[in-house]
Protein backbone atom coordinates (compact mmCIF):
# COMPACT_ATOMS: atom_id res chain seq x y z
CA UNK A 1 0.00 0.00 0.00
CA UNK A 2 1.09 3.84 -0.14
CA UNK A 3 0.55 6.66 1.70
CA UNK A 4 0.33 10.19 -0.04
CA UNK A 5 2.34 13.22 1.27
CA UNK A 6 1.87 16.75 -0.28
CA UNK A 7 4.75 19.48 0.06
CA UNK A 8 4.12 23.23 -0.93
CA UNK A 9 6.91 25.15 -2.16
CA UNK A 10 8.80 25.73 -5.94
CA UNK A 11 9.31 22.48 -7.60
CA UNK A 12 10.48 21.13 -10.61
CA UNK A 13 8.77 17.81 -10.74
CA UNK A 14 11.02 15.94 -13.34
CA UNK A 15 14.11 17.23 -11.64
CA UNK A 16 12.66 16.02 -8.27
CA UNK A 17 11.40 12.92 -9.47
CA UNK A 18 15.60 12.36 -10.90
CA UNK A 19 16.19 13.38 -6.90
CA UNK A 20 13.48 11.27 -5.34
CA UNK A 21 14.50 8.18 -7.82
CA UNK A 22 18.38 8.78 -6.85
CA UNK A 23 17.45 8.89 -2.89
CA UNK A 24 15.04 5.95 -3.00
CA UNK A 25 16.02 3.77 -6.01
CA UNK A 26 13.80 0.52 -4.63
CA UNK A 27 10.81 2.93 -4.96
CA UNK A 28 10.81 3.32 -8.67
CA UNK A 29 8.77 5.18 -10.78
CA UNK A 30 4.80 4.18 -10.24
CA UNK A 31 3.30 2.65 -7.01
CA UNK A 32 2.36 -1.31 -6.91
CA UNK A 33 -1.12 -0.05 -8.04
CA UNK A 34 0.91 1.25 -11.00
CA UNK A 35 0.24 4.91 -10.91
CA UNK A 36 3.14 7.48 -10.98
CA UNK A 37 4.94 8.28 -7.36
CA UNK A 38 5.13 11.53 -7.77
CA UNK A 39 2.16 14.30 -9.60
CA UNK A 40 2.56 18.01 -9.41
CA UNK A 41 0.48 20.74 -10.32
CA UNK A 42 1.30 22.51 -13.53
CA UNK A 43 2.78 25.62 -11.91
CA UNK A 44 4.89 23.37 -9.78
CA UNK A 45 3.95 25.16 -6.14
CA UNK A 46 2.41 21.60 -5.03
CA UNK A 47 3.63 17.86 -4.87
CA UNK A 48 1.97 14.98 -4.29
CA UNK A 49 4.16 11.55 -3.23
CA UNK A 50 2.92 8.21 -3.17
CA UNK A 51 5.39 6.40 -1.10
CA UNK A 52 5.36 3.12 0.55
CA UNK A 53 3.60 2.96 3.77
CA UNK A 54 6.55 2.55 5.60
CA UNK A 55 8.69 5.07 3.88
CA UNK A 56 10.92 7.45 6.49
CA UNK A 57 9.08 10.74 6.18
CA UNK A 58 12.58 12.50 7.92
CA UNK A 59 14.36 11.33 4.96
CA UNK A 60 11.85 12.25 1.85
CA UNK A 61 12.13 15.60 4.05
CA UNK A 62 15.80 15.66 3.29
CA UNK A 63 15.67 15.36 -0.26
CA UNK A 64 12.73 17.98 -0.46
CA UNK A 65 14.91 20.65 1.24
CA UNK A 66 17.58 19.68 -1.09
CA UNK A 67 15.60 20.29 -3.94
CA UNK A 68 16.67 23.31 -6.20
CA UNK A 69 14.47 23.73 -9.08
CA UNK A 70 16.89 25.93 -10.73
CA UNK A 71 18.92 23.04 -11.63
CA UNK A 72 19.10 21.20 -14.60
CA UNK A 73 16.88 17.67 -14.86
CA UNK A 74 19.17 14.55 -16.46
CA UNK A 75 16.44 14.73 -19.60
CA UNK A 76 17.96 18.93 -19.78
CA UNK A 77 21.27 18.18 -19.23
CA UNK A 78 21.48 15.40 -22.07
CA UNK A 79 19.57 18.07 -24.33
CA UNK A 80 22.03 20.82 -23.19
CA UNK A 81 24.83 18.45 -24.11
CA UNK A 82 23.52 17.53 -27.31
CA UNK A 83 23.00 21.25 -28.29
CA UNK A 84 26.44 21.70 -27.36
CA UNK A 85 27.42 18.75 -29.71
CA UNK A 86 24.99 19.97 -32.25
CA UNK A 87 27.26 23.10 -31.93
CA UNK A 88 30.52 21.99 -32.16
CA UNK A 89 29.96 19.53 -34.72
CA UNK A 90 28.82 22.41 -36.91
CA UNK A 91 32.01 24.18 -36.41
CA UNK A 92 34.12 21.23 -37.17
CA UNK A 93 31.77 21.37 -40.53
CA UNK A 94 32.63 24.46 -41.08
CA UNK A 95 36.39 24.39 -40.54
CA UNK A 96 36.85 20.97 -42.63
CA UNK A 97 34.77 23.00 -45.84
CA UNK A 98 36.99 25.96 -45.40
CA UNK A 99 40.17 23.28 -45.60
CA UNK A 100 39.05 21.79 -48.41
CA UNK A 101 37.86 25.24 -50.63
CA UNK A 102 41.53 26.32 -50.28
CA UNK A 103 42.56 22.62 -51.06
CA UNK A 104 40.52 22.56 -53.57
CA UNK A 105 41.45 26.16 -54.79
CA UNK A 106 45.11 24.89 -55.29
CA UNK A 107 44.47 21.45 -56.85
CA UNK A 108 43.82 22.51 -60.64
CA UNK A 109 47.46 24.24 -61.10
CA UNK A 110 49.44 21.54 -59.14
CA UNK A 111 50.81 18.52 -60.94
CA UNK A 112 50.80 15.22 -60.28
CA UNK A 113 53.54 14.78 -57.98
CA UNK A 114 52.83 17.80 -55.81
CA UNK A 115 48.80 16.44 -55.51
CA UNK A 116 50.45 13.46 -54.00
CA UNK A 117 53.16 15.20 -51.86
CA UNK A 118 49.81 17.39 -50.87
CA UNK A 119 48.06 14.41 -49.33
CA UNK A 120 50.92 13.07 -47.72
CA UNK A 121 51.45 16.27 -45.87
CA UNK A 122 47.50 16.86 -45.20
CA UNK A 123 46.95 12.87 -44.48
CA UNK A 124 45.77 13.39 -41.12
CA UNK A 125 43.53 16.59 -41.95
CA UNK A 126 41.85 15.03 -44.59
CA UNK A 127 41.01 12.16 -42.24
CA UNK A 128 39.30 14.16 -40.17
CA UNK A 129 37.62 16.42 -42.43
CA UNK A 130 36.07 13.12 -43.79
CA UNK A 131 35.24 12.05 -40.24
CA UNK A 132 33.71 15.26 -39.37
CA UNK A 133 31.39 15.23 -42.82
CA UNK A 134 30.56 11.79 -42.17
CA UNK A 135 29.11 13.05 -38.58
CA UNK A 136 27.59 16.32 -39.72
CA UNK A 137 25.76 13.69 -42.54
CA UNK A 138 24.26 11.51 -39.87
CA UNK A 139 23.18 14.00 -37.76
CA UNK A 140 21.71 15.77 -40.87
CA UNK A 141 19.83 12.11 -41.01
CA UNK A 142 18.84 12.07 -37.53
Amino acid sequence: MTKKLIYQGLFKSNLLADELLAAFPSWGGVTSEGTSRMQSKPDGSEVYLFVPDDADETEIQVVIDAHDPSMLSLGEQIEQERSQDDQDLAGRYVVAMNFLDTAIADWPSMNAQQKQQWLVNNFDDVLKIIRAILKFIRWLLK
